[in-house]
């Protein structure tokens, strides 16, 4: 629909780097700003990969000790060298490594389970009153 009429736009979100150039300037610099001290670690999901390559940057940056790992599910972890499967965290992990990631240097990545992912969000619901979703929990529950 998009190559046929001007009204429609595509976003392009996993290849688009004002994806990651908008969590560089806002995302890295929240978290820098509500992290008592120099952030020494950070392990974002890996979705479209633009919060991931932006939040590598900022931090970086601004604290060049800062070690990054991408957050992504145990039964689908691509970054890990493993095939994809069925997960069920929601927003996260698409089977590949997004074009966003490309050149972004990772100290890693973590496997999180969906089970993990899941009793994390329910937890974070219950005891903070957090209404989060499960790629939420995973990055809380992220060791």
């Amino acid at each position: 629909m998009a190559e046929e009429s001007p009204r429609y736009f595509l976003p392009r979100q996993f290849e688009n780097p004002l994806n990651a150039a908008d969590h560089e300037h806002t995302t890295s610099e929240e978290s820098s700003r509500k992290c008592p001290g120099p952030s020494t670690r950070s392990s974002p999901a890996m979705g479209t990969g633009g919060t991931l390559a932006g939040v590598s940057r900022g931090l970086r940056r601004r604290f060049p000790d800062t070690r990054i790992y991408a957050m992504e599910p145990a039964e689908a972890a691509v970054l890990n060298g493993e095939k994809p499967c069925c997960h069920l965290i929601e927003g996260v992990a698409d089977g590949f490594v997004p074009p966003l990631l490309k050149g972004v240097r990772l100290d890693g990545a973590i496997k999180v389970s969906s089970s993990d992912a899941i009793h994390m969000a329910q937890r974070l619901s219950r005891e903070f009153g957090l209404l989060v979703g499960t790629s939420s929990g995973a990055n809380v529950a992220a060791p």
